[in-house]
């Protein structure tokens, strides 16, 4: 499954509206993307 992918299943799992608003709350909560915070994290 491609990172993408899993993005936009948990945006829905979670109840956002998509990819981009789940991306948008994030990053009005945690101050950086949910990719930036995983490359932060030493996710691969």
């Amino acid at each position: 499954m491609m990172a993408h992918d899993a993005a936009a299943l948990a945006a829905e799992a979670t109840g956002f509206f998509g990819q981009a608003h789940l991306t948008r709350v994030f990053k009005s909560v945690v101050g950086v993307t949910p990719g930036a915070w995983m490359k932060s994290a030493g996710s691969p």
